[in-house]
């Protein structure tokens, strides 16, 4: 028995593939983290943005007081 793990224990210290997958893995895993930072980021700003001009919009865009039926926001009093 002890043999047979002798020899699995030599030829698992031969095989580079292992190793070289488990780079792979972690650089892949690397990547897949930077580029979730990176959409999170933009998300964010695109979501300032949108805010942004949807604000200027209403801002800007006259109101009918005899259509007027909401209290608040842009109705004139």
């Amino acid at each position: 028995m002890w043999t047979a793990l002798a020899i699995l224990r030599a030829r698992l210290r031969a095989d580079r593939h292992a190793a070289t997958a488990i780079e792979y893995a972690l650089i892949g895993s690397l990547v897949a983290v930077a580029a979730m930072a990176g959409m999170i980021a933009f998300g964010i700003s695109l979501d300032q943005l949108f805010t942004y001009v949807s604000g200027q919009i209403v801002a800007q865009t006259p109101v009918d007081p005899a259509k007027c039926v909401e209290v608040g926001s842009n109705c004139p009093k």
